[in-house]
C-alpha cells in the first residue's frame, strides 16, 4: 500500500496537529528555554564496581570543563547504568538515576571564562539489578538546570574489582 502526500492529507495532518497542540498551551503556559552558549566537555568519566557481600557499590569520578557560561547559568550531571543496553532498576522497578548538580567548581580560569567540576560519589546498587557485573557501562549528560536539552553527553565501561 502507497501512500500519497496531497494537499488534503496535510491540511488535514496539520489541523489533527492543532487540536491535540492548542488545548495543552491554553492549560499551562509554556516554560521559557534559554539557550546555552556554554561550551561543555566531559573530560572524563569512571567507574569502579565492588561487591560489599550485601550491595554492589559504584565508585563514580568524572570531570566536567564548562566555557563561556553565563554567569547565573547552573548545570546538572545526570548518570544512568546500564547492562548489555538494558538501563539497571532498583527492587521497586525505577531506573537508577544519579542526578549530580555541578555546583562546586574545583578550577576557575577567569581569563580564558573555563570552570571545571570534578566530583566522585559512591551509588549503592541492589544485589538483584546485576546480572553479569563485567558488562556495565555508565553513561552521563550534561543539562543547564530545569531543562531536558542534552549539551554533552559520555559513557565508558564500568571496571569490576573483583
Amino acid at each position: 500500500m502507497r501512500f500519497r502526500l496531497t494537499r488534503r492529507t496535510c491540511a488535514i495532518g496539520l489541523a489533527a496537529c492543532a487540536l491535540v497542540v492548542l488545548p495543552q498551551s491554553d492549560a499551562a503556559p509554556a516554560q521559557e528555554i534559554i539557550r546555552s552558549r556554554a561550551d561543555i566537555d566531559i573530560d572524563s568519566l569512571r567507574g569502579v564496581l565492588h561487591d560489599t557481600g550485601l550491595e554492589w557499590e559504584l565508585d563514580v569520578r568524572f570531570e566536567v570543563e564548562v566555557e563561556d557560561a553565563a554567569p547565573d547559568e547552573r548545570f546538572d550531571a545526570v548518570l544512568k547504568i546500564k547492562e548489555l543496553g538494558r538501563t539497571l532498576r532498583d527492587r521497586r522497578g525505577r531506573i537508577i538515576t544519579v542526578i549530580v548538580p555541578l555546583e562546586e567548581p574545583v578550577e576557575i580560569d577567569e581569563k580564558d571564562n573555563e570552570i571545571e567540576f570534578e566530583e566522585r560519589l559512591t551509588i549503592p546498587i541492589d544485589p538483584g539489578a546485576i546480572c553479569n557485573p563485567y558488562c556495565l557501562r555508565i553513561y552521563a549528560i550534561v543539562v543547564p538546570r530545569g531543562q531536558r536539552r542534552v549539551l554533552e553527553k559520555s559513557d565508558s565501561l564500568i571496571r569490576f574489582d573483583d
